[in-house]
């Protein structure tokens, strides 16, 4: 991922596990990247100190929020914009727990706290950070400004590109993909999200 400027990357969850592996790619491609978990502080120190001595020519930020609290991500969203007055440019909701129960055995408490965790806080996030990155796309002008055919069929406007198919087959081919089987991965500038 070749950028020709510095990209912020807002990583939920990513004090430890998967959310730890996307911040160290994202960092390892040459982006900022903001932190959040809600974790005890040793294991959020550990994780910023291991982002910072693998990757020191990135600046690393710590966000954090209970995401069962709305206000704390309110709070969250404008702690990021004191660090990055213009927004970030990739958002990553990583957020997430694991408790397995039967159906029949699971509490409201858990349902809320799961919707709270897994939906609520993806679509404040998101609703913050859409139109900031929209108009910091739009200060980019000609690269993403082309011509109207595709405009009226994908939403990003551009082409799928040969080396981005490329990039897939080729991550997908990969040891890291490893645990990557029986799913399609579609590249279509998301024409069959919209």
């Amino acid at each position: 991922m070749a950028e020709k400027t510095k990209r912020v990357a807002l990583v939920t969850g990513s004090t430890s596990g998967i959310g730890l592996g996307i911040a160290h790619r994202l960092a390892s491609a040459g982006c900022d990247i903001i932190v959040h978990g809600f974790a005890p502080q040793n294991i959020i120190d550990d994780a910023l100190a291991e982002l910072r001595s693998q990757h020191n020519d990135c600046k690393i930020s710590f966000a954090g929020a209970n995401f069962l609290k709305e206000d704390e991500i309110d709070a969250m969203c404008m702690e990021v914009l004191k660090l990055y007055p213009e927004g970030i440019d990739i958002l990553i909701n990583n957020a997430g727990f694991n408790e397995v129960c039967l159906l029949e055995d699971c509490s409201m408490e858990l349902w809320h706290r799961m919707i709270a965790v897994h939906l609520t806080s993806a679509f404040m996030l998101t609703k913050w950070a859409l139109p900031l990155m929209k108009k910091k796309v739009q200060l980019l002008l000609a690269e993403f400004r082309l011509d109207q055919w595709f405009a009226g069929s994908n939403p990003t406007k551009k082409p799928v590109s040969v080396e981005q198919v490329a990039a897939l087959v080729g991550f997908l081919c990969s040891e890291e993909a490893a645990s990557i089987t029986g799913s399609a991965h579609s590249i279509d500038g998301g024409y069959t999200a919209r």
